[in-house]
């Protein structure tokens, strides 16, 4: 009896002994796997870190051209204000001389109503102090 429970132990040791072999290669497999994982990890880690970088040049970069543009479209109004505050200046000095104009020709056209008219005969006209 005493053999058999010394067989069964050593038996359960060499049982304990395969499950620890396994165990340790089925460890082993996991820290391989795990460096594997972590270097993994550290690439993705630096290329997001490299798109980040990237994106936030694009981004200044982008506003710098907002800025840019927007002054550029400022400008452009500025001058298009500038040549409408012109356009409104002569045309209102052409406004003026065209209603001095209008005014004058009133007065010339009344002053001209007001003269004596003469006869349409062939005979020379009466009218301004010629005789036949």
């Amino acid at each position: 009896m005493q053999t058999e429970g010394i067989e069964a132990v050593r038996t359960t040791l060499k049982g304990l002994s395969v499950e620890s072999t396994i165990t340790q290669g089925a460890l082993a497999d996991l820290c391989s796997k795990m460096r594997a994982n972590s270097s993994q990890l550290a690439l993705l880690e630096s290329t997001v870190l490299g798109s980040l970088d990237d994106i936030k040049e694009t981004v200044t970069q982008t506003e710098l051209l907002v800025r840019d543009l927007g002054q550029t479209v400022m400008g452009g109004f500025t001058v298009v204000q500038t040549d409408l505050q012109s356009i409104e200046s002569r045309t209102s000095v052409a406004n003026r001389a065209l209603t001095e104009l209008l005014a004058k020709v009133d007065t010339v056209s009344e002053q001209m109503s007001g003269l004596v008219s003469c006869p349409s005969s062939g005979a020379i006209p009466t009218c301004l102090g010629y005789r036949h």
